[in-house]
C-alpha cells in the first residue's frame, strides 16, 4: 500500500512526522523517569518522622511491614540545628511498643547500609530496624544509660527505603523499555519504508 501511494503521489514513503512521533516517545520516557523518581524522593522524605533523644514519643506507622530507625546526624528539630558524628549513638537504647496493646516490638541493628541525604540540614544513616504486623500508633522510647540527658540526638523512623524503591524501579524500567521499543520500531520502520520508496522511485524513473 505504501509503495503504491508513493508511486502515485511522489512522496518518499511515510510522512516525516513519524520521526517526531519517535522522538516524542523518547521524551515521554525521560519525563516518566524524572517524575517517578521525584515522586519516590518526596514520598521517602515526607514518610520519615523524627524524634528527639532522650524522650518518649508516639508516632503513627502507616502500614504493616519493615521499618528503619535512622540517626539523623544533620538535622533541625524544634528550631534547633543538630550536628553530630554518624556513630555518636553507640550507647543509645531504643524500644518500640504498640501504643494500643502494649506489645513490645523487637528492634535489631540494621542488616544493610541505608542512608539518606535531603540536603545540608537533613542527613541520616540507618542504625536499627524492626517489623510491625499492622499499622497504627507506636511508642518510641529512646535514651541513654543511667538517665543521662545529653547530648541531644535526633532519630527518625520510616518504611525501609529499599522496599519503597524496588517496585517503582521495576515498573519504571518496564515503562521506559516499552517507550524505547516503540520509538525504535517507529524510527526503524519509517527509515526502512522511506528508503524502500526512494529505491522504487529511482528504479521507475526514466
Amino acid at each position: 500500500m505504501i509503495d503504491v501511494v508513493t508511486m502515485q503521489t511522489g512522496k518518499l514513503g511515510p510522512s516525516g512526522w513519524w520521526y517526531a512521533v519517535s522522538g516524542m516517545l523518547g521524551i515521554v520516557s525521560i519525563m516518566i523517569f524524572v517524575v517517578t523518581f521525584c515522586a519516590i524522593f518526596l514520598k521517602i522524605k515526607h514518610g520519615i518522622r523524627r524524634f528527639a533523644v532522650p524522650g518518649v514519643h508516639v508516632l503513627p506507622l502507616p502500614a504493616k511491614g519493615a521499618y528503619t530507625i535512622y540517626h539523623e546526624y544533620r538535622s533541625v528539630i524544634d528550631g534547633a540545628a543538630v550536628s553530630r558524628d554518624e556513630g555518636a549513638i553507640d550507647d543509645v537504647k531504643v524500644s518500640v511498643r504498640d501504643a494500643t496493646s502494649g506489645t513490645t516490638v523487637e528492634v535489631a541493628g540494621v542488616s544493610r547500609n541505608t542512608r539518606y541525604d535531603f540536603g545540608e540540614t537533613r542527613k541520616g544513616v540507618g542504625v536499627f530496624e524492626f517489623e510491625v504486623e499492622h499499622g497504627g500508633n507506636y511508642v518510641f522510647e529512646a535514651g541513654y544509660p543511667e538517665g543521662r540527658e545529653n547530648p541531644l540526638l535526633v532519630l527518625a523512623v520510616g518504611p525501609a527505603i529499599g522496599a519503597q524503591i524496588l517496585i517503582p524501579t521495576v515498573l519504571l524500567t518496564l515503562a521506559m523499555s516499552a517507550c524505547a521499543l516503540c520509538s525504535a520500531v517507529i524510527l526503524g520502520g519509517t527509515l526502512y519504508k522511506r528508503y524502500k520508496a526512494k529505491h522504487i522511485q529511482a528504479q521507475s524513473s526514466p
